[in-house]
């Protein structure tokens, strides 16, 4: 089988056609294309809003490269979607609040705005998950001063600075949380650093022996590719993320693919 950022659209309609039936459960769906898709090259901040736009004129999809963030998003966008076309308007779904595509409109922060403005298809399982190991974090997110540091100026739509609570599972929990995984599950990485909650995106998939992997877009200079990591070498990755504190875990709602235009 061809890897996923090699495909052109025609292959990736013809994909997604055949594995709607032969893969019916959203979360086999998501495992199988995040594998397809290891070996992508990673390229920071490779979406916008098109050639046009005042502010990012990256293109609106781009399956060849991916960040952390455009790689599960994609992925998602490709599981939801029988066709190209549908996984490209599903994608904008995805990445902007109500579908607008404007810079200013595009859901920036993971869990204050990519997360509760995705409720019609992402469902934060991290207590499940987690249960009595959760703890709970309070940030303040300021949207308008960081658009403003890009540059925007109309911002009349942007809310004030909020202050916001979330619970995540201490990274010292990982291995004991692994066998509660069932595959196919969102993660993010949640930092101690302030203004943000989360530093990192990717998704749980499995190895051939079936035991989970954390997959994701890799910045690191050894790899800027998407990878696995094995859960029982998590520790040790994670040793050198000393900002990041914890994960929370969302899964795709089996009833938001009957919703998709």
């Amino acid at each position: 089988m061809k890897k996923l950022y090699r495909m052109a659209s025609k292959d990736i309609d013809r994909l997604l056609e055949e594995q709607w039936e032969a893969l019916p459960h959203v979360r086999d769906r998501i495992m199988y294309y995040s594998e397809l898709a290891l070996g992508t090259p990673y390229v920071k901040f490779c979406l916008g809003e098109g050639p046009d736009a005042p502010y990012d004129r990256d293109p609106l999809m781009d399956i060849a490269r991916v960040d952390c963030m455009t790689f599960s998003e994609q992925i998602i966008a490709l599981v939801i979607s029988r066709s190209y076309r549908e996984a490209f308007h599903n994608l904008q779904r995805i990445r902007y609040l109500d579908g607008k595509i404007d810079f200013t409109w595009r859901n920036h922060y993971t869990i204050a705005d990519w997360l509760p403005n995705n409720a019609w298809l992402l469902e934060d399982v991290t207590e499940h998950v987690g249960s009595a190991r959760c703890q709970s974090m309070t940030k303040t997110i300021d949207r308008k001063k960081m658009l403003q540091g890009k540059g925007c100026d109309d911002l009349a739509h942007i809310p004030e600075a909020q202050q916001l609570t979330t619970q995540y599972i201490p990274k010292e929990s990982v291995l004991e949380i692994a066998d509660r995984l069932e595959g196919g599950e969102i993660v993010s990485l949640i930092t101690s650093k302030p203004g943000i909650f989360s530093s990192h995106m990717g998704l749980v998939g499995r190895n051939p022996a079936g035991a989970p992997v954390f997959r994701h877009a890799s910045s690191e200079p050894e790899q800027m590719q998407v990878v696995d990591v094995a859960f029982d070498k998590f520790p040790s990755y994670l040793a050198a993320r000393s900002d990041d504190v914890g994960f929370k875990f969302m899964q795709v709602r089996p009833s938001a693919v009957s919703s998709t235009p």
